[in-house]
């Protein structure tokens, strides 16, 4: 089954990673969203919360597999996996909100490389998520 999907990129990312490393230190450094300014309203009282999500864009994964090692070293689905090689490309990480300053988000935890299009960004409530 086949459907054409449109987003709206909302966003970039900006960091100073241009190519595809390890995860858990891409995660140790800060990452900078830079929110469209047609979708800034939309951040309005997104300090309010410690921790966002947000949805990304694998812009240089060129293919994916079913099944992926893990840190483990175990063998996993992909379903099962955080690997970057997904069948749709898309990312979904938690990051904590350092700053907001304007249309820029300063976060620490993404792990998305320099120029990967966001697609939404959503508070992360423990209660729910």
């Amino acid at each position: 089954m086949r459907i054409i999907l449109r987003l709206k990129l909302i966003g970039i990312v900006k960091n100073n990673f241009i190519e595809s490393t390890d995860p858990l230190e891409m995660r140790k450094h800060e990452s900078v969203i830079i929110v469209d300014q047609a979708y800034e309203e939309g951040l309005h009282k997104i300090e309010d919360h410690e921790y966002i999500q947000v949805i990304f864009y694998f812009h240089r994964a060129n293919d994916y597999s079913l099944k992926d090692q893990s840190y483990d070293g175990i063998e996993r689905g992909i379903f099962a996996s955080r690997c970057s090689q997904r069948p749709n490309n898309i990312g979904l990480t938690k990051v904590k909100l350092l700053k907001k300053d304007g249309k820029k988000l300063r976060v620490i935890g993404l792990d998305a490389l320099d120029g990967s299009p966001v697609l939404d960004i959503k508070p992360y409530s423990e209660f729910i998520d």
